[in-house]
């Protein structure tokens, strides 16, 4: 998701979300690199939002992401980006992943935000 589109959310009245820094690497050139904002919903996610960016919404079921560019979506997988850096940890995938081996990566990412949720409580 761009900083734009999250700047919007105060306009549209949105307040049930965590946003994160991803930064995406591509294996092919290293140098190369985006900078996304990858926002997690707590609870349905509203209306207005869905109504205004519908075509460009991708949601991962399994942790409740919801990433608004293909090449979020692809790099949690891992199809076509080797790295994928969340804040400070990152989760490595050298070529196409197994099943397994995505479970794992999707498993750290589950466990720190269940472990910063309980740190703020």
């Amino acid at each position: 998701m761009s900083e734009p589109i999250l700047q919007c959310f105060d306009e549209l009245g949105i307040s049930n979300y965590r946003a994160r820094r991803a930064i995406l690497k591509n294996p092919v050139s290293p140098t190369a690199w985006k900078d996304y904002w990858v926002v997690q919903f707590f609870g349905k996610i509203p209306s207005p939002l869905v109504t205004r960016y519908a075509p460009k919404l991708f949601r991962e079921w399994e942790t409740d992401f919801v990433f608004f560019t293909a090449d979020v979506k692809n790099a949690l997988q891992a199809l076509d980006l080797k790295y994928v850096e969340y804040e400070k940890h990152t989760f490595s995938s050298g070529k196409p992943r197994s099943k397994k081996a995505f479970d794992k990566d999707k498993a750290k990412i589950s466990a720190l935000l269940k472990k910063e949720s309980k740190d703020k409580i």
